[in-house]
């Protein structure tokens, strides 16, 4: 008779536990809209972006942040919106997948999502427009020797070189280094 009761005990158990998993509500789609005082430039500091999220919807932004370890934008950055959204109480978040996300403003398209906490958070990231523009040219180089020698310029990832002699062009070379050594040239 113990055996029969602890085997009814844990079947109610099991049930209760069955029919409350499926007592939730599933959010279907995910509505973002993102906005920002100004849009991100080559040169200004990274700064924040907002995410807002219908009044009505079961599920409400918890933080919105740029995902970047630098201070400052460069051209062809291309910036990473990260947002977590945690679900109302009964609902949760069944999808993470692109068609179950409609994203407006800032040009936000969408990069990835993923879901902890029993599905009851989501973690969404977007990616904005590149940041677009020019790196202005290098103008204090200064010569050690054969070597011409300049300053970093932030944003630069390499830097072509030009060896002039009376106007015309002598040589071009590519660098990642803020020198070059033009000895076989001159």
């Amino acid at each position: 008779m113990k055996r029969w009761m602890t085997l009814v005990l844990a079947f109610c158990l099991a049930l209760g536990l069955h029919t409350t998993a499926f007592s939730a509500t599933k959010v279907g789609k995910v509505e973002v809209a993102f906005s920002f005082d100004q849009a991100p430039a080559s040169g200004d500091y990274i700064g924040s972006i907002r995410a807002a999220v219908p009044a009505d919807a079961p599920y409400k932004v918890e933080f919105t942040e740029y995902v970047t370890d630098e201070e400052m934008w460069t051209v062809g950055d291309r910036p990473v919106v990260r947002v977590e959204l945690s679900a109302s109480e009964g609902y949760y978040f069944s999808s993470t997948s692109k068609s179950s996300f409609t994203l407006s403003g800032c040009d936000a398209t969408f990069k990835s999502a993923s879901r902890r906490d029993s599905n009851s958070t989501l973690i969404l990231e977007v990616y904005l427009k590149r940041i677009g523009g020019k790196l202005t040219g290098i103008s204090d180089i200064e010569w050690n020797g054969a070597t011409a020698v300049w300053e970093p310029l932030y944003g630069a990832k390499s830097y072509e070189v030009r060896l002039l002699r009376n106007g015309s062009t002598v040589t071009t070379a590519a660098t990642q280094a803020t020198s070059y050594n033009f000895a076989k040239n001159i």
